[in-house]
């Protein structure tokens, strides 16, 4: 069954099952089987065109994804499992197909396996341009056309999920009450940290700026890191590749902005020592907030979570609270118990 995108997607439809929507998976290839066998069971079951070839093992288990071009320059005596891309975004079953049409928006894909609890092949979901007949149409044009699609399936979508307040309350709450224990929690840590406050007040008029700069650190690299969640078959490498470039880029950040405040210190006479503690703790600060903005957004995405609805409460709260900790706590450690 294939899902009619000319139509709009009610809200019945998107919360069906996606195993009504899935087609076959023909043809389907053996892992154990050599790439000349492949070739030649292709010949046999051909298809309009073939984007993907799916392989299953003698369970039915799915075990990956093979490409055309795979075959094409592979030694025809080479097994299947050999050269199969195992690490493959799936959908489940029993998902709904709003879930399943998620995942096809967010990494940008035309088709997705359909598996069972046990990752028995069930099918394909797949999308296609409509109301072009049998007209041919170039790359350019079938790139817009698939383009248009992603961007009626976000729309539908999105639209479904906020069109009821107490659904969209049900959503939002819980993530804006991440904010409420930021903000306690940091007037917590000022209470422990009263004697710092009171010794040195200057430590006070400082907070705002630390936050601030902290929350804009934190938000660029979730932002960027969203770039990388976009991509079918993000590694754990990438993400550290990138987290260590986050680093270096935050490095040289850190200290320029440490620079900046701990020379704005001495418009109040401070003493090298207390400038030099203010520039540190914004240093540190900002590296942490940097971390949390880009491991937090694949750790959402891992566990299946909206990263674009949760990951800026979650990481802003961990972001003030690591901030005023480290803030509070380095100047408590020079300057008062220090003297």
């Amino acid at each position: 069954m294939r899902i009619d995108l000319n139509q709009e997607l009610n809200e019945n439809v998107l919360f069906r099952r996606v195993n009504e929507f899935i087609n076959p998976a023909d043809p389907l290839l053996k892992a154990s089987m050599t790439v000349d066998e492949a070739i030649r069971e292709i010949k046999i079951t051909p298809r309009e065109a073939v984007r993907y070839l799916y392989v299953v093992d003698e369970q039915n288990r799915f075990q990956g994804i093979i490409t055309s071009k795979d075959l094409l320059f592979s030694s025809p005596d080479m097994l299947l499992s050999d050269i199969l891309d195992a690490d493959v975004v799936k959908a489940k079953g029993d998902d709904t197909l709003r879930e399943s049409l998620e995942i096809l928006s967010f990494y940008q894909l035309y088709s997705i396996p359909v598996v069972d609890c046990e990752n028995h092949l069930l099918g394909i979901l797949e999308i296609v341009p409509m109301n072009r007949g049998e007209e041919r149409v170039s790359l350019l044009e079938q790139s817009l056309l698939y383009r248009d699609i992603f961007q009626f399936i976000g729309f539908s979508i999105e639209q479904h999920r906020w069109n009821s307040h107490w659904r969209g309350y049900r959503v939002r709450m819980p993530w804006l009450v991440c904010n409420l224990i930021a903000g306690l929690s940091c007037a917590g840590i000022a209470h422990v940290f009263q004697q710092s406050l009171v010794e040195f007040v200057i430590l006070a008029l400082f907070i705002p700026l630390v936050l601030t700069v902290c929350e804009s650190v934190s938000t660029q690299s979730m932002t960027l890191i969203f770039q990388m969640l976009y991509h079918p078959n993000l590694r754990r490498s990438q993400v550290i590749r990138r987290l260590v470039v986050e680093w270096k880029t935050v490095l040289l950040l850190g200290i320029t902005c440490s620079i900046g405040v701990g020379l704005a210190t001495l418009l109040w006479d401070t003493t090298w020592k207390v400038m030099a503690v203010i520039g540190v703790s914004v240093f540190l600060s900002m590296l942490a907030s940097a971390s949390f903005g880009t491991l937090f957004p694949v750790l959402l995405h891992r566990f299946r979570l909206d990263p674009k609805v949760a990951s800026g409460p979650l990481i802003l709260m961990f972001t003030d609270i690591s901030a005023t900790t480290i803030y509070l706590g380095l100047a408590t450690y020079f300057l008062v118990q220090g003297t």
